[in-house]
């Protein structure tokens, strides 16, 4: 649970806003390859570069500086899946996950460009399998540094 100070709040006065996730976030960057999954474009995903921006046990934020617009309007007009790649800094192992997109927050820098700044937040379903897990304990890991 994270506690926040409240920028009204009097000196001495303390407030507590308590995160309704399961599970909590934690900074982390790194450079992610995202390939989107689009069924109707018969099955060719769109392949593009990412940085991490924080990490649970279920899910992640991401940050792509250059989106097609057209991609990103794909993003809104349905349930997407993402495949994501990065590597274990630790470990020297490739995570390899597919999640879906559950929130997209797009900017528009240059009014004239195709391209725009997109941040966005993958929630991972299912957990069953190997990487699954190692992925879950590349975020404890995470976790730990982070409380070091």
């Amino acid at each position: 649970m994270e506690a926040e100070q409240n920028p009204d709040q009097k000196t001495g006065e303390s407030t507590v806003i308590v995160e309704r996730r399961a599970m909590p976030r934690f900074t982390y960057r790194a450079h992610v390859d995202i390939q989107i999954i689009i069924p109707e474009d018969t099955f060719k995903p769109a392949c593009l570069d990412g940085t991490t921006m924080d990490i649970s046990g279920r899910g992640m934020k991401l940050w792509v500086e250059k989106m097609p617009d057209w991609l990103c309007r794909k993003l809104l007009a349905g349930v997407r899946y993402a495949r994501l790649s990065f590597e274990d800094p630790g470990e020297h192992k490739m995570i390899k996950l597919t999640g879906r997109i559950i929130w997209i927050d797009r900017k528009r820098t240059d009014p004239d460009s195709i391209e725009i700044s997109c941040m966005f937040g993958v929630f991972f379903d299912s957990h069953n399998d190997d990487t699954a897990e190692f992925y879950r304990n590349f975020v404890r890991n995470i976790a730990e540094n982070n409380a070091r």
